[in-house]
């Protein structure tokens, strides 16, 4: 399974009812097709994967499939239980995947994916991610790359590890573009072009801190009062009636 392009985490929408709305759902991963995404994540972490039954995330699922029509790959159920991922896998013949290192003993022995997504923030660092890679290699497993909503510090060192991994054959992921204007590096070392970036030198990571760009974050982050995630408030914002009706929204 081959990964070209932006990839497509459609959320999950449902009808005033709570029920699961497989018209709204197929609109949806249509558009994102149809804009050129490269492949398709239903029913994932910001597709309410939480809050779905089983039975919802197959229907979602198939929804998927049915829609792209064998145009790019569908991938069902990342992010949760491994049982549950392979479950949806086989009744749709598609991949899940896993996110921790203890869900990939279990997932090798059952077959459960084809395509693992690294992530030096969540699987133990770079060296951990390069053992992983290793792992991968010797049982077949291909290889993608997520990031986090990250800074130049975190790009620099996502991409020395991609660079030392030979085995990494999907497309990796970075948030970069929609962040770098508020980057605490010094400009010029990190350049996204033509979806690539150059593997910075220099000791290190290769990029410097700007002490004065840290410290305007940090003077924003705190005249914001903010210390913990609000989705609530901030949707308030926008929708003072707004409630928040978990788990779904």
């Amino acid at each position: 399974m081959k990964f070209h392009g932006v990839l497509f985490f459609p959320v999950t929408p449902f009808a005033a009812d709570g029920s699961l709305n497989e018209e709204r759902l197929a609109q949806h991963v249509e558009s994102g097709v149809a804009a050129g995404a490269g492949g398709v994540f239903v029913a994932c972490g910001t597709g309410e994967f939480h809050a779905l039954s089983t039975e919802e995330i197959e229907r979602a699922t198939r929804v998927a499939v049915t829609t792209t029509a064998g145009r790019v790959p569908v991938l069902a159920a990342a992010g949760g239980p491994t049982p549950v991922a392979r479950d949806q896998a086989a009744r749709v013949g598609r991949a899940g995947a896993v996110i921790a290192w203890e869900h990939l003993r279990p997932a090798v022995e059952q077959d459960a994916i084809q395509v693992l997504l690294t992530d030096h923030h969540y699987w133990g660092g770079l060296r951990r991610t390069r053992e992983l890679a290793a792992v991968c290699e010797a049982f077949g497993l291909a290889l993608s790359m997520h990031s986090n909503s990250h800074l130049g510090i975190s790009l620099a060192a996502m991409t020395h590890v991609a660079a030392v991994i030979p085995n990494l054959d999907h497309s990796c992921d970075t948030h970069y573009p929609w962040n770098f204007a508020d980057d605490v590096i010094v400009p010029g070392a990190l350049e996204l072009r033509d979806g690539e970036v150059m593997v910075v030198t220099g000791p290190g990571l290769g990029v410097e801190l700007d002490h004065d760009r840290l410290e305007r974050l940090h003077r924003r982050y705190v005249d914001s009062g903010m210390r913990s995630r609000d989705d609530t408030g901030y949707m308030r914002r926008f929708r003072p009636e707004y409630q928040l009706r978990l788990p779904r929204w």
